[in-house]
C-alpha cells in the first residue's frame, strides 16, 4: 500500500485485475492512490485522516470544515492579536465560556463557536482561527465498507486494462500523455463518471455556504 489512505490494499488490487505476481506492484500502487485520491474529492475523505492545522478567518459563528465528514476535532485555537485562545469542546454536562460545537448533521460538517451555552463570534480577523481535526468515515483501510472497495476494485480493472492494452503502449497514445495536464483531464474524464456510477448516494452536493 503506498498511502495509508488508499481504499484498497494491495492484495486487493491484485486481485482486481488478476494479477498474483509483483512484476507491477509500483504503478499498480500509483493507480490505486490517483483512484483513492479521487473518490475522496467527489465523496469527502474515506479512510480517516489528520487534517493539521486549517486556517479560517474569524468574525462569524460557524467556519466550515473543509474536508468532510468529521470524526473528531482535536484542537481549535483562536487568535486575538498575538494572544492564542485554546478552546474547549461543549457538551450537555459542560458549557464553558470559550468552547466549539461541532456539527455534522448535514452533508457538510460546520464548527460553532459557543459561550455559555450559546452561540457567539469567533475573535475577527484574517486566517486567526486554526482547527486540526480527523476527517473520514472509516479508521483504516481495512475497515473500509465494501461499497467502497468494489467501486475502487470496477474502477481500477478498467482504467488498468485500458492503460495496458496495446493501444495505451502505442507509440501514438503515449504522446497524448506527454503534457501532464491532459493527462490528468483524460483521467478525470474516465474515472469521473464511473464514481457516480458506483457511489451516487455518497456523492458531495455543491458547496454553499
Amino acid at each position: 500500500m503506498a498511502d495509508e489512505t488508499d481504499i484498497l490494499t494491495l492484495g486487493e488490487a491484485r486481485t482486481a485485475i488478476n494479477m498474483p505476481a509483483v512484476d507491477h506492484d509500483v504503478e499498480l500502487e500509483v493507480f490505486v492512490t490517483g483512484i483513492s485520491h479521487r473518490i475522496d474529492d467527489l465523496c469527502g475523505p474515506v479512510v480517516v485522516r489528520t487534517v493539521t492545522d486549517e486556517v479560517h478567518d474569524g468574525g462569524k459563528s460557524r467556519v466550515w470544515l473543509r474536508e468532510t465528514p468529521v470524526d473528531s476535532v482535536t484542537t481549535v485555537v483562536e487568535w486575538v492579536h498575538t494572544t492564542s485562545n485554546s478552546l474547549t469542546a461543549e457538551s450537555n454536562t459542560s458549557k464553558p465560556a470559550s468552547s466549539f460545537l461541532l456539527d455534522s448533521t448535514g452533508p457538510y460538517s460546520y464548527l460553532w463557536r459557543r459561550s455559555g451555552g450559546a452561540d457567539s463570534n469567533f475573535s475577527s480577523g484574517r486566517r486567526n482561527v486554526v482547527i486540526t481535526y480527523e476527517a473520514g468515515r472509516y479508521a483504516s483501510t481495512a475497515t473500509v465498507d465494501a461499497k467502497f472497495k468494489l467501486a475502487a476494485q470496477s474502477i481500477l480493472r478498467r482504467t488498468w486494462k485500458r492503460e495496458q492494452s496495446s493501444w495505451a503502449q502505442s507509440a501514438g497514445a503515449i504522446s497524448e500523455f506527454d503534457n501532464l495536464e491532459v493527462g490528468s483531464l483524460r483521467f478525470f474524464k474516465a474515472v469521473d463518471p464511473m464514481i457516480r456510477e458506483f457511489l451516487t448516494d455518497d456523492l458531495l452536493p455543491p458547496v454553499g455556504i
